[in-house]
């Protein structure tokens, strides 16, 4: 498969099956020497999860036998090409649909690749959807995400990554990247939640540290320095404030002890974020953000727009909010009797979530 442009379209992301006969070999020759590797290293259920669904095949496979095995599981595949943008991504796992990149890195490449595809699916992130557990932990992930509002430069900072690692995994040699700064949201945070674990994650178990992040499975260079001097740190919410770049192998790695780990500390930052807190701290999120978001009131009621300011007043308690209509300058005042009334402040694209 050849498609070296960038993407642009939403609708180009989405993409049929095929290969050459040079990417099926690829496949064969990387996962030989991954299981050479990850035998040794990788967590029990990755591995058992593996056959399972019958990836242990010569040639890549096919998106169709995939799916007929994961129904077993709850969940199917869509395929895609390399990073797919991230709320279409996290809508679709959040109902149990996990897109995959279906195109297959080049033998150059075969140790560490830095764009999404098909092995990097396959052998890193299908077989943890047999476990139960860590199942449900990804789709709530993905659905606590989409409650997260982002900072106005994320979508900057997607699209140079989603550049760089499409220019880096055709090995043209060295190049100059554009820095895009990051300014810190609850997307960014849960983001860096989903890497260090989904992608980067380690266990600690009675026979030593074992690997169940896909980035790390699917790597043979990572794959053999994960083990060796990197730190690894007992995964905690400081997490969500040490950054990565997913071009790069990374210095440190989080553990935990079992699943069940995961799905306890997202709950836990999700009681902080402004979704389920609400009042002012929810207002200074939405504001930040320039988002587009939708307020709940206690007795029912919502509002949508742009929150442009708002203020408390000392005496009364009361809170009134200005929301400016997406799209005009047209904007309308809405007058609550008490910070606490104010239930619950979203994106206005997370309804249902």
């Amino acid at each position: 498969m050849n498609k070296s442009q960038f993407l642009n379209s939403r609708d180009d992301f989405y993409l049929d099956q095929s290969y050459t006969m040079l990417e099926h070999q690829t496949w064969s020759i990387l996962l030989d020497e991954a299981f050479k590797i990850t035998s040794k290293i990788a967590y029990k259920e990755c591995l058992l999860g593996f056959e399972k669904l019958g990836l242990k095949t010569r040639t890549i496979p096919a998106i169709a036998s995939i799916n007929e095995r994961l129904i077993e599981y709850g969940w199917k595949v869509v395929p895609v090409f390399g990073f797919l943008p991230p709320r279409d991504y996290l809508s679709s796992v959040a109902k149990r649909e996990l897109p995959i990149a279906i195109n297959m890195r080049s033998l150059k490449m075969i140790d560490f690749n830095p764009e999404p595809d098909i092995f990097h699916e396959a052998f890193g992130h299908l077989p943890l959807l047999t476990n139960e557990s860590y199942g449900n932990f990804l789709q709530n992930w993905a659905k606590v995400s989409m409650c997260a509002f982002q900072s106005s430069g994320e979508q900057s900072y997607y699209n140079e990554i989603r550049k760089r690692a499409t220019i880096l995994s055709q090995a043209n040699g060295i190049h100059e990247f554009s820095q895009v700064a990051l300014i810190e949201s609850e997307a960014t945070m849960i983001a860096r939640f989903g890497w260090w674990t989904v992608e980067c994650g380690l266990l600690k178990t009675e026979q030593g540290f074992k690997v169940y992040g896909a980035a790390i499975l699917s790597s043979l260079k990572e794959c053999s320095a994960v083990l060796s001097n990197s730190q690894k740190i007992r995964l905690c919410e400081k997490a969500l404030f040490n950054s990565f770049d997913p071009t790069k192998i990374q210095p440190s790695y989080y553990y935990i002890e079992n699943f069940d780990e995961l799905s306890q500390l997202l709950n836990s930052i999700s009681k902080k974020m402004a979704y389920k807190v609400g009042g002012v701290h929810g207002l200074e999120v939405a504001k930040a953000s320039e988002q587009q978001a939708l307020l709940l009131t206690k007795d029912g009621n919502s509002f949508k727009g742009i929150i442009s300011d708002f203020k408390e007043c000392p005496d009364s308690g009361q809170l009134e909010i200005q929301i400016r209509i997406n799209g005009s300058d047209e904007s309308r005042s809405i007058v609550l009797q008490n910070r606490s009334e104010l239930t619950s402040v979203r994106p206005v694209d997370s309804e249902g979530y």
